[in-house]
């Protein structure tokens, strides 16, 4: 069984799809969010840097207005503001990269390390900043600009009187210099390194997510792959029973029914509704087995024959097979009992039985024919000779014509008795139905005038062309049109119906009378060679006609109620 690849792998395939998308807009939001933190940073440290260079200026000059400040106290301001979180360093760098004031003052006259300050880029009112490694390969905010003072006007008047104490104190002559400010990154870093774990956990979190959905989407799939497969399973079980020959009954370990087809309803005349879940043993019970019920539920059974008589009164036979359904450990799960119709088969053991008893009839017959034909011949003439000889003598004329007569008919029984040991086979040839009956009726015109039977056809005109032997079927016809003749009481009803089964392609001729019927025992017997149920008879008729319509490939039924009339029914293909 073959599922589509839409129901199990589309689920799928849109599961990782989504997935997918979701981790690319995580990743597309953490990128943003990343470079979102970056420029907020920068601001901020800027903002920060850009307030303490101003600080450290604005405390400079007025430090260096009073004429109060030394180097200490310069030194001492910049270690100050060092100390808040988040500096690194803070420095006051000449043109040649010496450091003039430091926030470490091991640093002091030392040499910038890193790169240089670019000077011809720097401004006294903006700040540039960037990230730089410097003291230990740590990485650093860097803000960088040109030392100024404040240039108010007030300040501008007072800059001849300090400038050269200013110049002392530093030890420079006539130089620039720029404020350096590393700030710490520690925390931009730490809120990235978060920002990263936590866009990699949810990362993590969706694939699991994924794999987790596509784990149960596929076994939802499998589940309904498998749930259909069992309901396909059990609807071709559930046609499978249904279309079998045999009854099927299967028990349950608690001996009740839980499947029972058509077949086994119909056999047993059951309501399939009405017996399900029933008791096997509560179900038998009103019929009448020659098994007995408990037994066919305590043995197995192989073809055993048996007889019921059902509750509507008809006898059935039966062949009866059991089986125990065992599981791995051997416990008991049920019961299949399987019935199967032995009615065709007894009617065919019986037609074998009746075709080899006539065979043997025959053969029989044949014998007696030849040894008896002779005496007769011999018999015939010498009544023939005493009834000439005698013939002034009437009484002895008559013995002399009554032993002609008698001989007369042996010889008619013995022609009957060697066309049917010796049947003629059929030469085939194409042939109308229409005109085989035609000429059969003809044949015996003359009994159905004198009883003044009324004759009925119908649908000999739509039957197709057939092969067969006319004669001998004109033959058949005739016997069993004089039969139903014989049967009739004056001014009964023959009746003649043809019909053409196209899709077997065969031929099926029933003849009815109204005549008085046949008995039900005497049913079986009606072809059987001597049988008759007609004074005089010689019992040959039926059973010649069943020995042609054999031997043209056909079948011949009676079925017959007494006081109603007699219908036989020929079914004969439309070529041999």
């Amino acid at each position: 069984m073959t599922l589509s690849k839409k129901p199990l792998y589309y689920p799928v395939a849109i599961i990782f799809v989504v997935v997918a998308g979701a981790i690319f807009y995580l990743g597309y939001a953490t990128l943003q969010n990343r470079h979102r933190e970056e420029q907020l940073m920068i601001q901020h440290l800027t903002s920060l840097g850009t307030a303490l260079m101003k600080s450290v200026e604005s405390s400079m000059g007025v430090g260096m207005m009073h004429m109060s400040w030394q180097r200490r106290e310069l030194q001492t301001l910049f270690e100050d503001i060092a100390r808040q979180p988040n500096i690194h360093y803070l420095l006051l760098v000449d043109e040649n990269g010496r450091i003039r004031v430091s926030s470490g003052a091991q640093d002091v006259g030392g040499t910038l390390s890193g790169p240089p300050v670019p000077f011809d880029e720097l401004l006294a009112d903006r700040v540039t900043a960037q990230p730089v490694r410097r003291y230990g390969n740590r990485e650093s905010f860097e803000l960088q600009k040109l030392f100024a003072f404040n240039r108010s006007r007030s300040h501008m008047s007072m800059m001849h009187n300090w400038m050269p104490h200013m110049n002392r104190m530093l030890g420079v002559s006539d130089t620039r210099l720029a404020f350096v400010l590393g700030l710490s990154m520690e925390e931009y870093h730490a809120a990235r390194q978060e920002d990263l774990r936590r866009a990699l956990t949810n990362g993590a979190i969706l694939v699991i997510l994924a794999l987790a959905s596509t784990f149960f989407a596929l076994v939802i799939q499998k589940y309904y792959a498998t749930n259909q497969a069992l309901r396909d399973a059990e609807s071709f079980t559930r046609h499978v029973i249904e279309s079998m020959g045999q009854g099927l009954i299967a028990l349950d370990a608690g001996e009740r029914i839980v499947t029972i087809n058509k077949k086994a309803c119909a056999l047993l005349n059951l309501d399939e509704t009405a017996v399900q879940g029933r008791p096997f043993l509560q179900v038998m019970e009103p019929l009448d087995c020659s098994v007995d019920t408990k037994e066919i539920l305590a043995r197995e059974w192989k073809e055993h024959r048996m007889r019921c008589t059902l509750a509507d009164g008809r006898s059935l036979s039966l062949s009866l097979t059991t089986s125990h359904i065992l599981d791995e450990q051997n416990e008991l799960l049920g019961k299949v009992i399987v019935l199967r119709d032995l009615q065709e088969l007894e009617a065919l053991e019986e037609k074998v039985k009746r075709s080899e008893r006539l065979a043997g009839l025959g053969q029989m017959a044949a014998g007696i024919a030849h040894e008896v034909r002779n005496p007769l011949g011999s018999i015939k003439g010498l009544a023939q000779y005493f009834a000439r000889k005698f013939q002034d003598e009437p009484e002895v004329k008559k013995y002399a014509e009554a032993i002609i007569g008698e001989t007369d008919r042996l010889n008619r029984i013995i022609r009957d008795l060697l066309d049917f040991a010796r049947p003629q086979q059929p030469q085939y040839r194409t042939c109308s139905l229409t005109d085989i009956i035609d000429h059969a009726l003809a044949l015996v015109q003359s009994d159905l005038q004198a009883k003044h039977v009324q004759v009925q056809r119908r649908g000999d005109d739509a039957v197709p062309p057939l092969q067969a032997d006319p004669d001998l079927l004109s033959q058949a016809l005739m016997n069993m049109f004089l039969n139903a003749i014989e049967a009739m009481q004056p001014h009964g009803r023959l009746s003649i119906t043809s019909r053409f089964v196209e899709s077997e392609q065969t031929i099926t001729i029933q003849i009815a009378d109204t005549g008085h019927g046949i008995a039900a025992k005497d049913l079986p017997k009606i072809f059987d060679p001597f049988f008759t149920l007609k004074k005089g008879g010689t019992g040959l008729g039926l059973a010649l006609v069943h020995r042609i319509i054999e031997n043209h490939g056909g079948s011949i039924d009676v079925h017959s109620q007494v006081g109603k009339g007699t219908t036989f029914t020929i079914l004969l293909p439309k070529k041999p």
